[in-house]
């Protein structure tokens, strides 16, 4: 039995080694609110809106990240964040439902203000083939952004 479970992980680690071929790509539509909530000048929790086709194989891996910045002064005030899954997913994928993930971004550098600032979402989806409870090939993948979309902090 040990022999087998040896031999899948290692035909698993090759496949997962080679370079996928990804197969289809579906659509990926990515929004998020003109006006965000201000915490303590350096939090905002921005909640993007996903909605992504269906792709054949199995779910094994979604993210959703975000990029803030605003003018402040002279200086330029930064941010980040993302949530992420590997061998699932947390999009549900059927073309139709739309998929709020709250992504926090705290500021980097120097504290934000209320007023204009841009920002930008991307979102990802892929499904692939599970070999073993560890392991997967990624078949299919979707992507989709925002681009630069001008918004409120307030």
């Amino acid at each position: 039995m040990r022999v087998n479970f040896l031999v899948v992980c290692a035909m698993a680690t090759t496949f997962a080694l080679l370079p996928a071929t990804v197969g289809a790509a579906g659509t990926v539509t990515v929004s998020v609110p003109d006006a965000l909530s201000l915490d303590n000048r350096v939090v905002v929790t921005v909640p993007v809106t996903v909605v992504c086709d269906p792709l054949p194989d199995t779910p094994v891996s979604s993210s959703v990240s975000v990029s803030l910045t605003q003018a402040v002064g002279q200086e330029i005030a930064h941010a980040s964040g993302q949530v992420s899954s590997f061998g699932s997913s947390f999009l549900v994928c059927d073309g139709v439902t739309a998929n709020v993930v709250r992504v926090q971004v705290q500021a980097s550098n120097i504290p934000f203000h209320g007023g204009p600032a841009v920002i930008s979402a991307f979102a990802s989806y892929s499904t692939g083939i599970l070999f073993a409870p560890c392991c997967f090939s990624t078949t299919n993948s979707e992507t989709g952004s925002t681009g630069l979309v001008a918004v409120r902090l307030q």
